[in-house]
C-alpha cells in the first residue's frame, strides 16, 4: 500500500471533499511512443504494461502516477491558525490547530480571526493536513478526447452544466476546464486538440481516520 499526492484544479477541490469525484484523469508527463503500445499491451495484456513502477525496459513504457491499491492525499490550498503562522511555524509542527480551505469559501466573520491573512500553496500542504484521501480501484490509459460525458461528470465539479455553461454538455465542460489547467506549454502540448495520453484513475473516498 503506497500513498501519493493529488494535486486538483481549483475547482475540483471541493468535489473532491464532497465525495462527488470517482474519476481522476491526469495527462502523462512523457508521452509513451504510439508505435509501440500494441507491442505493450500483447506481451502484458493492456493497461498493466503502464503499472507505476515498472523497470521501463521495453520502449514505450512509461510511469504511471497511480497504480490500484494506492491511497492518494489530496492538496489543496489551506490557511494555517494565526498563532502558528505570526511565529513562523512550518506546517509540519502546528500540531492540532485548525486549518480553513478556500474551496468551502470565505471564512466565517466569527473565525476571522483565528485565522492567518494569507493562503498557502498546495505543493505545501503536509499530508497529514489532507482532508481528502481517495484509494485507487483502477487505471486506464487512454487518449484524454476518448473520454464520455458520463466520465466527464464523474470528474466532478460540473453540478449543472445548463446553469454554469449554458446547456453545454458535461464533456464540452471538461474540455473546457481541462484546457485551463492544461493549455499548450513549451516543452508539451497538454491541450485538449492535442489529445494527449493520460491516466484514467478510478477513485473512491474514503475516511481519514481509516488510512
Amino acid at each position: 500500500m503506497t500513498h501519493r499526492p493529488y494535486t486538483p484544479p481549483a475547482w475540483q477541490s471541493k468535489p473532491l471533499a464532497d465525495g462527488r469525484v470517482t474519476l481522476l484523469v491526469v495527462p502523462l508527463k512523457v508521452q509513451p511512443d504510439e508505435r509501440r503500445i500494441s507491442e505493450a499491451c500483447e506481451i502484458e495484456s493492456g493497461a498493466w504494461a503502464w503499472r507505476n513502477g515498472h523497470d521501463g525496459s521495453l520502449e514505450g513504457r512509461v510511469n504511471l502516477p497511480y497504480a490500484p491499491g494506492d491511497l492518494i492525499w489530496c492538496r489543496e490550498t489551506y490557511i494555517g491558525a494565526y498563532a502558528y503562522e505570526v511565529n513562523e511555524y512550518k506546517p509540519k509542527d502546528w500540531g492540532n490547530k485548525p486549518i480553513w480551505f478556500p474551496a468551502d469559501g470565505p471564512i466565517p466573520e466569527r473565525f476571522v480571526g483565528q485565522f492567518w491573512h494569507k493562503a498557502r500553496s498546495p505543493v505545501t500542504m503536509p499530508k497529514w493536513a489532507a482532508r481528502t484521501w481517495l484509494c485507487c480501484t483502477g487505471v486506464e490509459v487512454r487518449r484524454v478526447q476518448t473520454i464520455t460525458a458520463y466520465e466527464a461528470e464523474r470528474v466532478g465539479g460540473v453540478l449543472s452544466p445548463q446553469a454554469e455553461w449554458g446547456g453545454l454538455t458535461h464533456r464540452f465542460t471538461f474540455e473546457v476546464k481541462w484546457n485551463r489547467q492544461h493549455g499548450p506549454k513549451p516543452a508539451v502540448d497538454l491541450s485538449f486538440d492535442a489529445n494527449p495520453w493520460a491516466a484514467f484513475v478510478a477513485v473512491e473516498k474514503i475516511s481519514k481516520e481509516d488510512v
